[in-house]
C-alpha cells in the first residue's frame, strides 16, 4: 500500500468515526474534532530522537478549559509509538514533561514564558495561531476555504532530531 494512501485511510478513519456521531444531528464535524484527528495523526507520523520519549506515555499538553482541549479528550488512552497518550493542562504540567505541546490564541502569555524552557527540547510544537508561529512551532494548523490545512517546520523540527514521516510532508500545504 502506498504511504500516502495508508495515511489518508487512517485519517479518514478517525474523521468517519467523528462524523457518524455528527451525523445524528445533521451536522458537520466541528472544527476542534477534526483538529483533534489531525493532532493524532501528526504524532503517529513524527519520530522522536531515540532518548527523546523517555516515559511509557505520550503526554499531549494544551489549556484546560478551552474546547480543544475537550475534543483532545477522544485520543487519550490510544496509542502512538508504544506509548499510551495522557492529556495533560499546560497550566499545571511542566512543559519540559510534554512530548506534544499544543498552543492556542489564549496560550499567547503562557506560551512566551514556556519557550526558553523548551526551545532544545524534542517536543513536538503545534499551534494554531498565526501570531505564535513566528518559528517555534514545527505545525501551524489553519483553516483555509472550510479547510484544516497545516504547514510543517521541518528546520525546527531537525534542530532538536525530530522528524516527520514523508507521508506527512507530502499532506502539508507548505513545508519549510
Amino acid at each position: 500500500m502506498r504511504p500516502v494512501l495508508h495515511f489518508r485511510q487512517t485519517l479518514c478513519g478517525i474523521l468517519a468515526s467523528l462524523m457518524t456521531t455528527c451525523a445524528f444531528s445533521a451536522q458537520k464535524a466541528p472544527e476542534h474534532d477534526l483538529k483533534a484527528a489531525y493532532i493524532y495523526n501528526f504524532i503517529q507520523f513524527t519520530e522522536w530522537p531515540e532518548d527523546g520519549l523517555k516515559s511509557s506515555t505520550l503526554n499531549v499538553c494544551a489549556s484546560a478549559g478551552t474546547v480543544l482541549y475537550v475534543a483532545l479528550q477522544a485520543i487519550v488512552g490510544k496509542t502512538s509509538h508504544n506509548r499510551t497518550i495522557a492529556l495533560k493542562s499546560l497550566q499545571t504540567t511542566p512543559a519540559t514533561d510534554c512530548n506534544v505541546l499544543i498552543a492556542e490564541k489564549s496560550d499567547r502569555e503562557l506560551y512566551s514564558q514556556i519557550r526558553p524552557k523548551i526551545a532544545n527540547l524534542p517536543i513536538l510544537t503545534i499551534s494554531d495561531d498565526a501570531e505564535l508561529t513566528t518559528g517555534d512551532f514545527m505545525i501551524t494548523i489553519a483553516i483555509l476555504n472550510e479547510r484544516i490545512r497545516f504547514v510543517i517546520n521541518s528546520t525546527r523540527a531537525l534542530e532538536v532530531k525530530m522528524v516527520f514521516s514523508s507521508r506527512l510532508l507530502r499532506l502539508a500545504a507548505k513545508v519549510l
